[in-house]
């Protein structure tokens, strides 16, 4: 399995986790988006990989989520407004 297959897999998995959280009635911050999809995947080797960019992440875990929760979402409009609420954190 290369390495590429493994962190889909496990970006799929934490989804699925972050999914039945939110189902749960919790709110999701955006902290919580990075923390479950912050990972790290080790080759055959044993070296790192580090995952995918974390914007990157979060503007695909944002969009897939709005998807399941609504079809009729904005994707875009979701995505400016963790943009901006991490922004807010940061200050």
């Amino acid at each position: 399995m290369d390495i590429e297959h493994e962190l889909l897999r496990q970006l799929e998995s934490r989804a699925q986790t972050l999914h039945l959280v939110l189902h749960r009635g919790h709110r999701a911050s955006v902290d919580l988006v990075q923390n479950v999809l912050e990972t790290r995947v080790s080759n055959h080797h044993m070296q790192s990989c580090p995952a995918l960019e974390r914007p990157v992440l979060l503007g695909w875990f944002v969009g897939q989520m709005m998807k399941v929760l609504n079809s009729n979402a904005d994707t875009d409009e979701m995505l400016r407004k963790a943009v901006a609420e991490a922004g807010q954190k940061k200050t």
